[in-house]
């Protein structure tokens, strides 16, 4: 940049509606003036312990979760014009989010019409778990980076998947983070990276519905998953080679921007402890979900 060598960068994609994105199939929110509560086209949320978006509600005792669309509008001189998200959308969202959590830790939660599968949407919180408890981010643990998603009229979703930078045994955090066995997501475990005792999915698999959904679809994904994830960190190491060689030529392979961090010392070294550790990872799970 400007003639001088500045490192290799990942470019991604935010997490925000968008026409195009079939990942999240609502329209857009183009305005929100006069819309309000249930009517909202859809909304965007993320569990979050540091309660960064706009406005932010308290799901139980379960934690922070923010509003990260609709939000607030703010003009070119950063006042906001009062026209983005108004508190019957917070109050909506909030009572729903409320009612799932009640129903999911009430008495009847496993019921089809009285408990938590008539407000969650079962196969996209098959698929999150399955996403999350396979790579072991840190803050995958309902703490923080944690994404669902509400259409109009519809169930509230799971996903999309996000933040991996600390994930896959790149973290030696409590609760077994850097371990390729063990369960993250499933059990109740010790550590800080969580925002209450008993999270969600803790009690998703408590429901044998859940559980045995989990299992099929692991059947499914997982063979598939062993092989072409290998393939995939293979065909990209080599890709971006040069530039990880230029990179480390001017960025120390050793340094660490965490205690928490696991660093291997160089870039060969990365590449083959990731891919020992997914391969293991998927192994194990083989065996837990046959």
């Amino acid at each position: 940049m400007n003639g001088s060598y500045r490192g290799s960068y990942i470019l991604i994609e935010r997490v925000a509606p968008d026409t195009d994105v079939p990942r999240i199939p609502y329209k857009a929110l183009d305005s929100n003036v006069g819309v309000s509560g249930a009517d909202t086209p859809g909304y965007i949320m993320e569990w979050d312990f540091r309660k960064g978006a706009d406005k932010n509600v308290t799901v139980g005792s379960r934690g922070y979760v923010g509003l990260k669309d609709p939000e607030n509008d703010y003009d070119k001189a950063g006042v906001n014009t009062g026209l983005g998200i108004n508190q019957a959308q917070v109050d909506y969202i909030n009572g729903y989010l409320d009612d799932c959590d009640a129903k999911l830790f009430g008495s009847n939660f496993k019921d089809d019409d009285a408990g938590w599968k008539s407000c969650i949407d079962l196969p996209s919180a098959v698929d999150y778990y399955i996403g999350m408890e396979l790579m072991k981010p840190v803050d995958g643990n309902m703490w923080a980076s944690v994404y669902m998603w509400k259409p109009k009229g519809g169930k509230l979703q799971m996903g999309p998947l996000w933040d991996f930078d600390l994930a896959a045994g790149s973290a030696n955090r409590a609760g077994g983070t850097v371990n390729s066995t063990g369960w993250y997501l499933r059990n109740v475990v010790s550590t800080t990276a969580k925002q209450s005792t008993k999270t969600w999915f803790n009690r998703l698999n408590e429901d044998s519905d859940f559980t045995n959904a989990v299992k099929d679809r692991w059947k499914v994904v997982s063979e598939d998953a062993l092989k072409s994830s290998d393939t995939f960190l293979g065909t990209q190491s080599g890709l971006i080679s040069s530039s990880a060689s230029e990179n480390f030529k001017k960025w120390s392979v050793t340094e660490k921007l965490s205690t928490v961090q696991v660093v291997k010392g160089g870039w060969g070294k990365e590449v083959t402890y990731l891919r020992d550790w997914l391969k293991a990872r998927i192994a194990w799970m083989n065996s837990k979900l046959d």
